[in-house]
């Protein structure tokens, strides 16, 4: 199997650079630009990875590196549509680094985007990194003292189902409040 070729976007989220490591490391990945959104942004990256082409625009990036199979979104909420429709209109699948919207207008156009260009649209959760909660617990009971018995698991009988792209209405969930216990 050959490397995805994958791109990050605007290189504002908080995690960003939570990713360099992982993109420049895995096997499987093939980390082909970036698009930064401001000069600030630009200088923080170009001073912490080297060899990895950056660009002050996304259209710029995506013009220059046709071969883009997925990007990563790492932007404000207030960018992802117009970055989906970029990715889309060029059949790229997408990451989001976390919630893409609130507006559920926003989401529907999304949803549409996905479906419409048959693209993957995954979109990351906290709890994404188990390894970040095992070293938590080890700060936990090494810094604070405090004794930590474990924390809440992926319970496989009680599973919210989700929409698309990962959001639940209020009116779909109907049946949970008769699946989990409340007392």
């Amino acid at each position: 199997m050959k490397p995805l070729k994958i791109a990050m976007m605007s290189m504002t989220h908080g995690h960003t650079r939570k990713y360099y490591q992982t993109l420049m490391d895995n096997p499987k990945l093939d980390w082909v630009a970036v698009a930064t959104a401001n000069e600030d942004v630009k200088k923080i990256f170009l001073n912490s990875v080297q060899g990895i082409p950056c660009y002050d625009s996304e259209l710029e990036m995506l013009e220059a590196h046709p071969e883009i199979e997925a990007v990563v979104l790492a932007s404000e909420n207030s960018d992802h549509l117009r970055q989906m429709k970029l990715c889309a209109e060029r059949g790229i699948h997408v990451l989001s680094m976390k919630i893409p919207t609130f507006d559920m207008d926003e989401y529907d156009e999304m949803i549409k985007l996905v479906d419409e260009n048959n693209l993957v649209c995954q979109i990351e959760l906290e709890m994404h990194y188990n390894p970040v909660i095992v070293r938590m617990k080890e700060l936990v009971e090494t810094e604070l003292g405090i004794k930590v018995y474990g924390y809440v698991p992926k319970v496989e009988d009680c599973i919210i189902e989700s929409r698309h792209l990962g959001l639940v209405l209020p009116e779909e969930i109907t049946e949970l409040l008769q699946e989990v216990p409340v007392h």
